[in-house]
């Protein structure tokens, strides 16, 4: 039986952003996946976020989601620790959609952050 669904999870290290730059790098990256999406014929139909810069509450970093017609895609991070989480899950006619999507997406943390990416696991769903 064919998998209809995708779903990798990323750990990722090495992923540091200043307190003071939280807010703008958590935007930057969400238009940022919005773009690849669209490039990857991935609909996103929602999105979040939730920046944490208060040392009392909570670690400084930040999660951030877009909502996709196909399912979604996510991040936790701890930038004070260089750690971030990302969840890419697909349920598209193309598997190529989703591979291509995460080649570039990865592409682009490890340009922009010069982040290392410790594991990916890809698992068939459905």
């Amino acid at each position: 039986m064919t998998q209809r669904g995708l779903h990798t999870l990323i750990d990722i290290s090495n992923f540091y952003v200043s307190k003071p730059l939280l807010f703008q790098r958590c935007l930057s990256m969400k238009d940022r996946f919005r773009s690849i999406c669209e490039q990857n014929h991935l609909r996103v139909v929602g999105s979040g976020h939730k920046v944490f810069n208060n040392e009392l509450t909570s670690p400084n970093g930040w999660t951030m989601f877009l909502m996709l017609d196909e399912s979604h895609i996510s991040t936790h991070c701890y930038t004070d620790q260089g750690k971030l989480a990302l969840d890419i899950f697909t349920c598209c006619n193309d598997p190529k959609n989703h591979i291509s999507a995460v080649s570039d997406i990865t592409n682009f943390i490890i340009e922009d952050y010069h982040a290392v990416i410790d594991s990916t696991q890809t698992v068939g769903r459905f």
